[in-house]
């Protein structure tokens, strides 16, 4: 029954998100990179990214563009510099990525838990997660989750020790950029 669930699933991410593949990405990502710059000087060039979801390859040369590197993930790709794959399975070694990017991604989860894990998981410690999440809708079979503030988000990432390093929220949207300490050893007090 599970996996007859996760099939409908995917029916309703294809069928919603194709519509979408040809936005222009640039109005929500070129002001989520001046904040990660502003806010984490420490992704310097050459930084390992994760852009999960992209809409298109747009968003991949303009997160290349701040001199990141970039493997990009999604479950529909619309170019060949964007790898098939599951973001509740990320095909990739544990300590692998300084910034996993999710804008408008982690509202769709089938299990925001996993997601949450297998990013945790791929980040190097001290790593850095963007998300930006639509806010004040009704959840359908393609907008899964409504996270009501910051710390919904979060929440799954506990076992990674996160560190709100910025938020943002308005009527529509929730932004936040947070640090993943994994080690509690080096993690600072708890932000959650």
């Amino acid at each position: 029954m599970r996996q007859l669930r996760y099939w409908l699933y995917l029916w309703q991410q294809w069928r919603h998100a194709r519509p979408k593949r040809k936005k222009d990405p640039a109005v929500r990502v070129a002001p989520a990179i001046a904040q990660i710059r502003a806010d984490c000087p420490w992704l310097g060039l050459g930084a390992r990214v994760l852009d999960l979801g992209p809409r298109n390859v747009q968003e991949v040369h303009l997160l290349e563009g701040a001199g990141w590197h970039v493997d990009a993930l999604d479950l529909f790709p619309t170019s060949k510099r964007i790898r098939r794959g599951d973001m509740h399975h990320l095909p990739y070694p544990d300590d692998h990525f300084d910034l996993v990017f999710a804008s408008h991604v982690f509202e769709h989860a089938y299990d925001f838990a996993q997601v949450a894990a297998e990013a945790g998981r791929v980040l190097r410690p001290g790593g850095v997660v963007w998300v930006a999440v639509p806010a004040g809708f009704t959840p359908t079979g393609h907008d899964r989750i409504a996270f009501q503030d910051a710390k919904d988000v979060i929440a799954e990432f506990r076992a990674v020790n996160p560190e709100i390093v910025w938020t943002n929220s308005r009527p529509t949207e929730l932004r936040l950029l947070f640090r993943c300490w994994k080690d509690s050893a080096y993690a600072p007090a708890a932000s959650i």
